[in-house]
């Protein structure tokens, strides 16, 4: 097994983990992607990284998911000097997430829930500048 196939496996027991974790209400509620993981496709990134997309079973508001533009995401692989991590993320401004409707909202929601979080990041804005919303938390590798 290569370092890829190692990760894809580990992102798909980290969804497994995860549902069986969740209230069954929510479980039956979200779907991962049917072609994740797949490798995570970023610019200057070195190294392998598995990403495994999560979106609702029944995506709604229209016009706020989408599975290249508005997701929660599991990633495993050497990122950032983590092992991977967890996040959602939202391009407010894309025409397939409402063209900047949802954008308040979502930053909001994003920021209150951080509050409660201090170990999940928040940032508003992606290294091209446009407004994206995203918490995540990364899995560090060595003592935190």
């Amino acid at each position: 097994m290569n370092t890829l196939q190692k990760e894809y496996h580990l992102a798909d027991q980290t969804w497994d983990l995860c549902q069986q974790r969740l209230k069954p209400p929510i479980r039956g509620s979200l779907s991962k992607h049917l072609s994740d993981p797949r490798p995570l496709d970023k610019r200057g990134h070195k190294n392998f990284v598995a990403q495994l997309r999560i979106l609702p079973a029944n995506p709604k508001p229209p016009f706020f998911w989408d599975s290249n533009w508005c997701f929660y995401q599991i990633l495993v692989g050497s990122i950032d000097q983590s092992l991977g991590g967890i996040q959602f993320l939202q391009f407010s401004d894309n025409s397939k997430c409402g063209s900047g409707k949802w954008h308040d909202a979502v930053e909001k929601a994003l920021l209150a829930l951080q509050a409660k979080r201090p170990d999940f990041l928040f940032t508003g804005v992606s290294s091209g500048g446009a407004r994206k919303p995203q918490l995540y938390t990364r899995y560090r590798i060595g003592p935190h």
